[in-house]
């Protein structure tokens, strides 16, 4: 039986129901309770009270399963930017644990058939901040989400937003020393960076009147600056490579799929709703490898881009034009403004 898809199409996905699966130790009683109340407000669509459910059991006991819940439940509400990270910690902790033992396995590929589906329905956003932050905060706005300040750890890897405006700020003492705006994109990663100079202030480019500004001190000879966006291109480029891995993975699971429907139908058509899950499944991991290809393959195209042309530039030059980087699956796009 043919197992076909296209992204223009849409499909029902449908998940083999899963076995619990706990990192480490045996869970709480507390922990069990509350991710098997969880997952049957769940399976009743009653997703506004199986959330935190799934989250309460998620936070006592580690569980790969009970992030998966909750990334599908956050989805299921809309809220796919904390999905797709939801279910990416679903996805690398199982991955970890089913190295050496295989219970995970399921849960690992379900986890990343969803994180590859909703790559093209969320925007990325990599915030690269040059100079020192020392004290400082750094915070990122984007739509349906609260401010979220970046730890260290944040800087210059892609986060998951709703598509829409978005605004990174540093921010010192309660005063605001830089911040960019970009529209994120679904399917697209756009890169914001933030320039704070040594004293901890910050060239805000034309938000000052030329006329009031008072003259700049003069820097040395030779003096480089910038390079933020040939940083976050190497990043974007990891991305990338991730997202071929993914299709590879995917296109993997689904061609397995495939094998065992040939082997049990005959390469005829198979009896009706005898191997509608595994029927479903081939159908899911064929559209994370679709969108995974075209993703990956977009970002890191667009990354070469960022690394050829997005070096330090002499310090003695002209005021550099303030930049925002976009990557998405057809290539890479600036919005210059100066």
């Amino acid at each position: 039986m043919r197992l076909a898809s296209t992204l223009l199409f849409a499909l029902a996905i449908s998940t083999t129901p899963l076995a619990p699966a706990y990192a480490g130790d045996e869970p709480s009683p507390e922990a069990r309770q509350a991710f098997d109340k969880g997952k049957s407000l769940f399976e009743a669509r009653d997703y506004e009270h199986a959330l935190p459910e799934l989250q309460r059991a998620a936070e006592l006991s580690s569980s790969p399963n009970a992030h998966l819940y909750v990334g599908r439940c956050l989805k299921e509400l809309g809220r796919r930017a904390e999905a797709y990270e939801e279910l990416r910690i679903a996805m690398k902790d199982a991955a970890r644990l089913a190295a050496s033992d295989k219970k995970y396995e399921k849960t690992r590929d379900a986890a990343a058939a969803q994180v590859a589906i909703l790559e093209g329905e969320v925007g990325k956003v990599v915030v690269v901040v040059n100079g020192d932050r020392a004290g400082a905060s750094v915070i990122l706005s984007s739509p349906n989400a609260t401010d979220r300040t970046l730890a260290p750890a944040d800087i210059g890897i892609p986060r998951a937003v709703e598509p829409g405006a978005v605004r990174a700020r540093v921010e010192a003492d309660g005063k605001l020393l830089v911040e960019k705006r970009a529209e994120s994109k679904a399917g697209a990663t756009v890169t914001l960076v933030l320039d704070v100079t040594a004293d901890g202030s910050a060239d805000k480019g034309d938000v000052t009147d030329p006329k009031e500004a008072s003259p700049k001190p003069s820097k040395p000879v030779g003096a480089k600056t910038g390079g933020g966006i040939r940083i976050a291109g190497f990043v974007v480029g990891g991305v990338g490579i991730a997202g071929l891995a993914t299709f590879g993975a995917m296109a993997g699971l689904a061609l397995d799929r495939k094998n065992t429907l040939d082997e049990a139908c005959g390469g005829t058509h198979c009896p009706p709703g005898e191997y509608d899950d595994v029927i479903d499944e081939g159908r899911t991991f064929q559209l994370a490898a679709n969108v995974s290809l075209g993703v990956g393959a977009g970002l890191l195209a667009g990354s070469i881009f960022m690394i050829a042309f997005g070096g330090p530039k002499d310090a003695d030059a002209e005021a550099e034009p303030q930049v925002a980087i976009s990557v998405d699956g057809t290539g890479v796009s600036a919005t210059v403004s100066f």
